[in-house]
């Protein structure tokens, strides 16, 4: 979704918006562009799809010469926040398989097996608006 603030009139306007992933529900805000004029508006709209594009590629392209795999925790306050995590996962091309080691009422244990380096599989997560990062020596995966 895009957003146009500003005035048309006076010229001053900035272009934005919205994303939402219809596999996972994640929602992420697109930088608002400045727009000289009303005239301009056709291209910051190019501008804004060809940004998304890139990002998806990002996303959509998985890197396949390289692989490991991650022992990483997911905290759970309720069973949505299970459902949630295993949702978005299953939508992240990076991630070749994921494998429950155990399931408590306040977390879960599991194996994350992907494809790329570790720091490629939290920006391919991030866009599926999950969080992988480090609690004191373990990995924490939750939804953002």
């Amino acid at each position: 979704m895009a957003v146009v603030e500003g005035d048309k009139d006076s010229g001053t306007l900035t272009v934005g918006g919205l994303r939402y992933d219809s596999q996972t529900g994640a929602r992420s805000e697109i930088a608002k562009v400045p727009v000289q004029n009303a005239g301009q508006l056709a291209d910051a709209a190019k501008k804004m799809h060809a940004a998304l594009d890139e990002q998806w590629r990002g996303v959509a392209v998985v890197r396949r010469d390289s692989q490991d795999a991650l022992d990483v925790f997911v905290p759970i306050r309720a069973l949505g926040d299970w459902v949630q995590v295993r949702q978005r996962l299953g939508g992240v091309p990076a991630v070749k398989n994921v494998t429950v080691r155990t399931l408590e009422a306040d977390r879960a244990e599991l194996r994350l097996e992907y494809f790329g380096t570790t720091e490629e599989l939290q920006r391919t997560l991030a866009t599926a608006g999950l969080t992988l990062d480090k609690e004191a020596d373990k990995w924490r995966l939750q939804a953002r």
